[in-house]
C-alpha cells in the first residue's frame, strides 16, 4: 500500500507541473511498475521475512502514508495557483512579443519609407516611366536592390504592384503635358507615347482606372476650364 502511494504521486506530480503528454507518460510508467511488482511478488519463491517489531513498522508505514496524503493535498491545493502563475507568465510573454513586434514594425516602416524615397528619386531623375518596357527587374538592376524589398516598399505606399506605381507616374506626366501643351498642335498619340504607354487602348484603360474618366473627357474639361 505504501509503495503504491509513492508510485501514484508520479502521474499526480506530472499533472500539476507538466502537460498532458507528460501525465499520460507518467501514468503508463506508474502502472507498468505496479504490474511488474505484482508479477514479481506472486511468481517469486522468495519467502518474505516479517519484522518482529510490527508496531514500529506500522508506525513508520502510517507516517509515510500521512506524508504522502499531505503531498497529494498540497499538490491539489497549489495546482490552480501554479496554473494561474503560468497564465500570468504567458500573458507577460505575449505582451513582450507584441511590444517587440511593434518596434520591429516601426523600423520596417522607416526602411520602406526611405527605400520608397530612393525609388521616387531614381524614377524621376531618369524618367524611367517613359520607357514602355521598363519593369521591376530593370529597377532592381539600376538600384542594386532585391526585387522583393522594392516591391514591399511600393506596396507599403498603397500601390498594388510596380506597374500600378509606374502607371500612376505616367498619368501624372500626361496631365502635366496636357496642361502645358497646345492641344491643337499635338495628337493624343504623341501624349501617351511621351508618357510611356505602348498603345492607346492601354492608355485609355489606365487613365480611366486612375482618374475615373476617359482622356477625352479630361481634355474637354481642361479645355473648358482654360477658356473660362
Amino acid at each position: 500500500m505504501v509503495n503504491f502511494l509513492w508510485i501514484i504521486i508520479l502521474p499526480l506530480g506530472a499533472f500539476v507541473f507538466f502537460g498532458r503528454k507528460e501525465v499520460v507518460a507518467y501514468t503508463i510508467y506508474a502502472f507498468f511498475i505496479i504490474i511488474i511488482l505484482f508479477i514479481i511478488v506472486h511468481t517469486s519463491n522468495i519467502e518474505i521475512v516479517h519484522n518482529k517489531r510490527e508496531l514500529i513498522t506500522d508506525v513508520i508505514n502510517l507516517i509515510v502514508i500521512i506524508f504522502n496524503m499531505l503531498t497529494i493535498a498540497l499538490a491539489l491545493y497549489y495546482k490552480d495557483k501554479i496554473r494561474d502563475l503560468r497564465s500570468m507568465v504567458d500573458v507577460a510573454r505575449v505582451k513582450e512579443d507584441i511590444i517587440v513586434s511593434e518596434v520591429v514594425s516601426e523600423k520596417a516602416i522607416e526602411r520602406y519609407e526611405e527605400l520608397f524615397a530612393k525609388i521616387e528619386q531614381t524614377i524621376h531623375m531618369n524618367n524611367y516611366f517613359k520607357d514602355p518596357n521598363f519593369n521591376l527587374t530593370d529597377l532592381s538592376s539600376v538600384m542594386k536592390i532585391n526585387n522583393g524589398y522594392l516591391s514591399k516598399a511600393i506596396r507599403h505606399k498603397g500601390f498594388a504592384n510596380f506597374n500600378h506605381y509606374l502607371n500612376f507616374h505616367r498619368i501624372d506626366f500626361v496631365k502635366k503635358l496636357i496642361a502645358k501643351t497646345d492641344l491643337r498642335k499635338v495628337t493624343i498619340m504623341y501624349i501617351y507615347s511621351e508618357a510611356g504607354f505602348g498603345s492607346q487602348s492601354t492608355f485609355n484603360r489606365v487613365f480611366k482606372n486612375i482618374e475615373g474618366i476617359t482622356p477625352s473627357e479630361y481634355i474637354d474639361k481642361f479645355t473648358k476650364g482654360v477658356e473660362c
